[in-house]
């Protein structure tokens, strides 16, 4: 299929910042949505289909925005939620994730904390500890925990030439460094870390080094 040359592809803007909400209040989410056709904005929980007339759930949508709210109050909302936009030329998301949580019960009435869990922060600071013909060892500092706990680190090795995916590692989030093995001398090698919680992946953050010649090692 051959698009014109005026096509673009649909971008959302929204914020997904974790919120404290008290049992009483409304839950909403928005998403901005823009492109060339105007996208169709869809909104899924779980991966169904959200409508207007569902259960606790009224969608505005005017323009170029699209307010999701949420009303219900029996402690049955919490889940993944999707802003999908979507058109021809192509299609853009953006994620929620509300988590309720009982905090008492008061005869037959439960009373619901509600948050919205924010994507964990990346590793603030990388560094190499040492490197040789065919491994490298490095380290990483956690950022701020944020409102989802992370629960471990994964490092992708990436060729820096041509981008083949090396080795994928998975690291308790309790451990700060590692050494990668297997390595071809005389490569430079990406590092590739992100932080993984229950939301899902922190933004990446990418490091580069270079494997030294046969017999040569080197440590910081």
């Amino acid at each position: 299929m051959i698009f014109d040359s005026y096509f673009t592809v649909p971008v959302i803007l929204s914020d997904n910042s974790p919120l404290k909400l008290h049992p009483e209040s409304t839950v909403n989410l928005s998403c901005a949505f823009y492109g060339d056709p105007h996208p169709q904005l869809t909104w899924l929980k779980n991966n169904s289909i959200l409508m207007n007339g569902t259960s606790g759930i009224e969608i505005t949508t005017s323009g170029n925005l699209s307010v999701l709210s949420i009303t219900d109050r029996r402690g049955e909302s919490g889940g993944i939620y999707v802003c999908n936009a979507s058109s021809v030329a192509g299609h853009a998301y953006s994620n929620f994730t509300i988590e309720c949580k009982l905090l008492s019960t008061k005869g037959l009435d439960m009373i619901y904390f509600w948050s919205i869990l924010d994507f964990p922060s990346p590793v603030r600071q990388t560094s190499i500890l040492s490197v040789s013909d065919n491994f490298v060892s490095v380290n990483w500092t956690i950022g701020e925990p944020g409102s989802s706990l992370p629960t471990e680190v994964q490092i992708e090795i990436l060729t820096s030439n041509n981008n083949s995916l090396v080795q994928r590692l998975s690291i308790r989030i309790n451990e700060t460094q590692t050494t990668v093995f297997y390595l071809y001398p005389l490569t430079p090698y990406n590092f590739t870390y992100y932080v993984v919680s229950i939301v899902g992946r922190s933004r990446p953050i990418t490091s580069q080094v270079t494997t030294l010649s046969l017999g040569i090692f080197f440590t910081t």
